[in-house]
């Protein structure tokens, strides 16, 4: 007799917390492409002002870093980065600075 199992991975949770002031969402595990649609799902139409808890993030991609960038600029809160995802998002945002004469002080 042969068995089969099937495991199914889940890559990333995300914790929604509505509050008077706002709403909190929790997010862990892995921001790539294929979940940040759901992520971007989660946080359409919430109560503003939207904080992210992006303690539990372990990996973001590109298109991620894509994301979390307009959903900044759409007056979220990102908070709790790991070192790794901060460093990620600020590297991002040094490639798009423009280059000024004689580099940087």
């Amino acid at each position: 007799m042969r068995l089969a199992f099937y495991l199914a991975i889940v890559t990333l949770r995300i914790t929604r917390v509505e509050a008077e002031e706002g709403t909190l969402m929790r997010v862990d595990g892995r921001l790539e492409d294929d979940s940040v649609t759901e992520l971007e799902r989660a946080c359409a139409g919430v109560q503003l002002p939207l904080t992210l808890s992006l303690e539990g993030v372990r990996w973001v991609d590109d298109r991620a870093l894509e994301a979390l960038r307009l959903l900044i600029a759409n007056g979220a809160v990102v908070t709790n980065a790991s070192p790794y995802v901060s460093l990620r998002m600020k590297s991002e945002d040094e490639k798009t600075r423009p280059q000024t004469e004689g580099g940087e002080l």
